[in-house]
Formats: C-alpha cells, sequence, structure tokens
C-alpha cells in the first residue's frame, strides 16, 4: 500500500514539475564531531524518541548498532529507563535499508533502540517520511520491516495516544506536538506490565 502511494505522490510530482526539497536548521553547537555534524543535518524530518517508565520494574535501552547505517547521525545515550526520559535522535539515515526497500531516492530519518528486561528484548522504532505521516514500530526484529515477525507498525496523528501489550512489555505511545526539528514519540513503560 505505501508503495503504491509513494509511486502516485511521484508521479505526481514528476507531472507538476516540483522538486522535494529540505532545509537544514542549525541547533546549538556541542563538544564532540558526531554531534556536530548530527546537528548541520537536523531539519523538521528528524525523529526522536524517547522512553520513561513507571512502577520498579527493569529497563533498559540501547541504539541498535545492527540497524542504524550511519550511528554519528545517531544522538542519545542508551542505559535504564527511571522516571526521567532518556531519548534518541536520528537525523540522517539515507543508506539504510528501509530508505531503499520503500521509496527510493524519497529519504526516511530513523531510530532504532533495542529495549531489554527481565522479561526478554525487542525493538522499537520511529522513522519520519518526507511526504507522509510519522510512523512508530516495534517487533523482535527489523531486519525486514515489510515481513515482520509479530510486532507492529503504526502511523500517529500529532498529539495522539496508543496502548500496547507484547512480549511481557506493556507501554503506552503518545506522539508529541511536532518541534522545530523533529517528530517525536514518548513510550511509557508500565512496569511491571501484570
Amino acid at each position: 500500500m505505501r508503495l503504491l502511494i509513494t509511486a502516485a505522490m511521484s508521479s505526481a510530482l514528476l507531472l507538476t514539475g516540483c522538486s522535494v526539497s529540505t532545509s537544514t536548521t542549525p541547533t546549538e553547537s556541542s563538544p564532540t564531531a558526531s554531534s556536530d555534524v548530527a546537528e548541520r543535518e537536523a531539519s523538521l524530518r528528524g525523529s526522536r524518541l524517547c522512553f520513561v517508565k513507571t512502577g520498579n520494574g527493569a529497563v533498559t535501552v540501547n541504539p541498535s548498532p545492527n540497524v542504524v547505517s550511519d550511528p554519528k547521525m545517531l544522538s542519545g545515550e542508551g542505559g535504564a529507563i527511571t522516571d526521567r526520559e532518556r531519548c534518541f535522535t536520528g537525523y540522517n539515515a539515507y543508506e539504510d535499508r528501509i530508505s531503499s526497500v520503500y521509496l527510493g531516492d524519497y529519504d526516511f530519518e530513523d531510530v532504532f533502540v533495542d529495549v531489554s528486561s527481565p522479561v526478554g528484548a525487542i525493538r522499537m522504532y520511529a522513522t519520519n517520511v518526507v511526504l507522509g505521516t510519522p510512523e512508530f514500530g516495534f517487533d523482535v526484529d527489523f531486519s525486514k520491516l515489510d515481513i515482520l515477525r509479530d510486532g507492529k507498525i503504526i502511523t500517529m496523528s500529532e498529539r495522539t495516544k496508543q496502548s500496547f501489550t507484547y512480549k511481557g512489555y506493556k507501554f503506552n505511545v503518545e506522539r508529541r506536538g511536532d518541534s522545530s526539528d523533529f517528530k517525536e514519540f514518548l513510550v511509557t513503560f508500565i512496569t511491571p506490565a501484570n
């Protein structure tokens, strides 16, 4: 379905002679070179995925090294989730496998995070399509997004929430209001899930 929509949009753009362009918006400078690169590439199309938890269960999140195509473009430190938010921001994943599978020349801005706890491990991601609604997803593996094992990929409008129970995890997902730099999802884990 997404391929048909994308093909239709691409054809419409070609017929009207329009072009899709991006603008970069600088943000505060940072002492590290990798952060400087990420900031130069920051745009409204960036993706941000934040985590918080309620209760006394243990949940840890880390950037997924098996999926991120250019780790220098992903900011955020992994670690245990507490009642304070832990966030990851991605600005440039142009060479990742999702872009090549789904949209050809169009760009996704992706954040992939590995989640672990005593109940097991899953992976979550957020992606921001150039022409479309940002997506949030969860599964045990995102090596092929068009063939999920038993997870889910959803699109969410701004300022909406949904609740899920999956693989021993219970969590709420909220798509926050868009900032000038990125589209953001907040995941709140309810621990323990029972």
